[in-house]
């Protein structure tokens, strides 16, 4: 997303995705044109740490970020803890089904590698 690759961006996110932010909520089509118009630029995620479990058919991704964006064209910098969730279907396919930015407020003293 840091490059602004919108012709990718349509074909990862599915057309009823909602996109939940500080501001509101939308969906795909308005994502997609916000992306484009650069009013929100996804600039940098520094990841401090990443996992993952799985479920039967359902896999949890766990990543501790600070996420880096201009909006409006502020910069900004925001920790979070991403939680992706992910269903397997046929062999070798994960659809993304759930992706939750959750504010952290105290991460500079849980994180282990600043």
């Amino acid at each position: 997303m840091s490059d602004k690759n919108v012709d990718l961006l349509n074909v990862l996110f599915d057309a009823k995705a909602m996109f939940v932010h500080m501001g509101g909520t939308w969906g795909t089509e308005r994502e997609i044109k916000i992306i484009k118009s650069g009013f929100i630029w996804y600039k940098k995620a520094e990841v401090y740490s990443a996992s993952v479990t799985f479920f039967g058919n359902t896999a949890i991704l766990l990543n501790d970020i600070d996420l880096v964006a201009v909006v409006g064209g502020n910069e900004v910098v925001n920790p979070f803890m991403v939680t992706e969730v992910y269903l397997k279907f046929g062999v070798n396919n994960l659809l993304p089904f759930s992706n939750r930015n959750t504010k952290i407020w105290l991460s500079n003293l849980t994180r282990q590698n600043p």
